[in-house]
C-alpha cells in the first residue's frame, strides 16, 4: 500500500506546512511592530548553529522598548510559538542585563545580540542607502 517514496513524503509535507507558518507569524510580528517604532532583533546561535529564539523589538528614538516579542523556532516537528516579553518593556536596550532577565541560555544569547545589533546600526553615521538612477525610456 504505502512505498518507500510515500513514507518519505509525508513528513517532508508536514515540515513544510510548519515551516510556512513559522514564517508567516515572523511576518506577521515584524508587521505589528512596524506601527509602534524602529525594530531591532537578536538571535541564539550566532552563526554557529542554527538559531532556536529569535527576539523582535520596538523601540522609540532614545532607545526605550515599547513591544517585545519572542519567537520560539520550529524543531523537527513541533511548530513555532510565539511569546510577549513583558520584563523588557520599558526598558532601554543599551542598558539591558541579559543575565538578571532570565536563566535561559538561549534567550540570554538572543538578548546579547539584540545589544550587539542594536549598538552597530546605532553607531553607523549615516543609514545606509542604494542609490538608483533611474532611466527614463521616451518613445517616439
Amino acid at each position: 500500500m504505502f512505498g518507500g517514496l510515500e513514507l518519505l513524503l509525508i513528513p517532508v509535507l508536514i515540515w513544510m506546512y510548519l515551516k510556512v507558518r513559522q514564517g508567516k507569524k515572523i511576518n506577521n510580528i515584524v508587521k505589528e511592530l512596524e506601527e509602534s517604532g524602529q525594530i531591532y532583533f537578536g538571535q541564539d546561535g550566532g552563526g554557529r548553529k542554527p538559531p532556536k529564539v529569535i527576539i523582535f523589538v520596538s523601540a522609540n528614538r532614545q532607545g526605550e522598548i515599547v513591544e517585545a516579542r519572542m519567537v520560539r523556532l520550529m524543531r523537527f516537528f513541533k511548530p513555532a510559538n510565539t511569546f510577549d516579553l513583558p520584563e523588557i518593556k520599558g526598558k532601554k536596550i543599551e542598558e539591558l542585563a541579559p543575565s538578571r532577565i532570565t536563566k535561559e541560555i538561549e534567550l540570554k544569547d538572543a538578548l546579547k545580540d539584540l545589544k550587539k545589533n542594536y549598538t552597530n546600526l546605532k553607531s553607523e553615521k549615516e543609514p545606509r542607502r542604494i542609490k538608483v538612477k533611474s532611466k527614463r525610456i521616451v518613445k517616439r
